[in-house]
This record gives C-alpha cells, structure tokens and sequence, in this order.
C-alpha cells in the first residue's frame, strides 16, 4: 500500500520538491498512511487529508515566496499528523468556521471544504444542514479559497444551522467532478457531525446557484428544499441560441444539466428562489422560465423578484435571511407516494423508491 500511494503522489505531481521546509511531516504521512485507518475511520480520513491539504498549500505559498505562511502551513500539518496518530478530532469542541477536507476517490488529491458550526448543542435528531455553492470568481485557489465572512455565515449558526461550504474544484459550475466534490462533502459532513438527514438543503448564488438548481433535481431524494439565488437556469437563454434549430443529439447532452429540462424532478422539494430583478449578468428571465415552469407543473414554489437588484443582491445578508425563512421549515419526503424523475442520462438512474 506505502508504494501504491506513494506512485499516485508522483503521478499526480504531488510530491513536495526538494528542500521543502515540510519534507519530514509528508514522509511521517507516508508511512503512517501505509499502516492504514487506525480508530475511528472517519477521523482517520479527515486528519490525514487535513495534512495533505496543508502541506500541499505550504508549497504553493513557498512556490509564490511566502515562506512564513508556509512555515504556517507545515506546523498544521504537524498537529494534523499528530492527531492522526492519537485518533483525536479536529477542533474538537470549537465552533465557528473551520477548513476540513478528504482525499479524493477519483484522483487522491486532497480538497478542502468549510463548515461553519453552531455555538449551541445539535438537538437530538442533529442540526439542520445547509450546503452552500458558491459564484465563480477567477481568483479562487486553495490558498485563497471563497468562504463567507462571519457576518454572513454567523446569520446560520445563530439559528442553529450547519452550513457547509465546498470548494467545488474551483470553478466547476459544480457538475462532473465538481457535483462529485459537493456529494462526497455532504457524506463526510453528515459522518462528521450530528446533521437531521431530513432537512439538509442546497442553497446557491450566481453560478452555485446553478450548481443548486442541478444538484437537487439530480438528487431530489437527498434534500428538502432547493433556494437558488441569481441562478442560471437555461443554457439556451444563457448562450442565445435556438432551441429547435440545435441537433436532437446535442439537445440530449445538454439537457442532462439544464434546470429548465430537469424542473420536474423537483416534485417533492421545497421551492425558494430569488433575483435581482435588473440583473444584467445572469439575466432575470432565467428564474422567471423556472417560476413558469414550475407553474406550468403545477408545483407549489415561491419565487422572489428584488425590485432594482443587480445580480450581487446575494451580497448583501439580507438574500440569506430571506432564504432561511423560507426553506427552515421543509422536511425531506422519503417514501412520496408518486415520483417524477427526469433524466437523460444513466449516471442519474434513481430518486427515492424509482431505480
């Protein structure tokens, strides 16, 4: 096993260069990754991906000349090794914001994610869990990572919601290896800490809100309520094109991820959505299609048009206290009687009890 794990770390380029101040600690992580899970998987998973994610970060911080705050990086790493040695958890009895990651089934590489989490004790069925996809911005990297400050992510832990915020591959629009990041979040998130399964919801802005859109009509099954804000909704609206003049087959493929297409799934969620109503970026009609859509369902939803917004209406706290209002009170449905479920593609294949 130390000589498969350490051929994927040369293959994937992931083997610190030579003088790196943090050669001792990821040859320690080696060998005790090559003794296997040792206590608690769990734990185990997420404190050797935690030294990953840091001693990888120290590099890129020596690699741009920023040599203390790799020092910085390494000495987490440390602690995160000697955790992983003791079986303890990470910020163990802390709340607040705190970087977590695991190691990636499809490339090893070591993602990060945030959660922020409630000062108060989950009740017994746990906390309600809100997974948050961010807006693409071009500046995003592992080093500088997009994470709500604490005026925003307190306006969840206040009212005693886990909020969960993946990296998502940068900027992925949260499909493919992306949509893969935000499942593999949800199942580390909900191993690690007390979450109700049943009112765990995905929320969105600007690209993640068309991250949200498409994850929960992929998934209907593993959320109560779905609030996108600000979200693309159309690939045709989005790329002005015909959609009667574009190949059957091309249709297909971009069907697949295109909300409009995909609206019936949400049958059994919670609907919130909103705009900025002089959006000139994502432009509003993207949200109004789905209010028709959904309409035209028959569906109950609540979408909300900001008079004057522009499309950054989600920086401002308000969107966020707007959407908690409204989704809070949603509970997830297992066993609906009647299923709708969309698909055009086999790797989605089921939604509760229809495979």
């Amino acid at each position: 096993m130390f000589w498969l794990t350490l051929l994927g770390v040369l293959l994937m380029g992931q083997e610190p260069a030579g003088g790196f101040p943090g050669q001792q600690v990821w040859e320690a992580l080696l060998k005790r990754e090559a003794q296997g899970p040792q206590g608690d998987p769990a734990l185990w998973e997420a404190n050797r991906a935690l030294a990953r994610l840091h001693l990888e970060k120290a590099q890129l911080l020596l690699n741009a000349g920023w040599s203390q705050a790799a020092q910085e990086e390494v000495r987490k790493a440390q602690k995160a090794l000697e955790r992983l040695a003791q079986g303890e958890r990470p910020y163990a009895g802390q709340a607040g914001l705190q970087e977590w990651a695991y190691v990636c089934r499809t490339d090893g590489s070591a993602q990060p994610y945030f959660v922020a989490v409630p000062e108060e004790a989950p009740p017994p069925q746990g906390w309600p869990m809100v997974l948050f996809l961010h807006g693409y911005d071009p500046a995003i990297t592992k080093i500088n990572p997009w994470v709500f400050g604490e005026q925003e992510w307190s306006l969840f832990t206040q009212k005693g919601v886990l909020l969960v915020i993946p990296y998502g591959r940068r900027n992925s629009d949260f499909l493919r290896i992306g949509e893969v990041d935000c499942l593999r979040v949800l199942e580390e998130a909900t191993r690690l800490f007390p979450v109700d399964a049943d009112r765990v919801y995905v929320m969105g802005a600007s690209m993640g809100g068309y991250g949200a859109w498409n994850l929960a009509l992929h998934y209907p099954d593993r959320f109560a309520a779905v609030a996108p804000i600000a979200a693309h909704s159309d690939f045709y609206l989005w790329e002005r094109r015909d959609r009667n003049t574009t190949p059957r087959f091309k249709r297909t493929l971009l069907s697949m991820e295109n909300p409009l297409d995909l609206a019936a799934n949400a049958l059994h969620l919670g609907i919130y959505f909103q705009h900025g109503g002089e959006d000139t970026l994502v432009v509003t009609e993207h949200s109004r299609q789905m209010a028709q859509r959904f309409q035209a369902l028959g569906y109950p939803f609540e979408y909300e048009e900001i008079p004057e917004g522009s499309h950054y209406i989600y920086w401002e706290p308000q969107c966020y206290e707007r959407a908690l209002k409204r989704i809070l009170g949603y509970r997830r449905s297992l066993f609906p009687e009647r299923v709708r479920y969309v698909t055009y593609h086999l790797r989605y294949h089921r939604a509760y009890w229809v495979r």
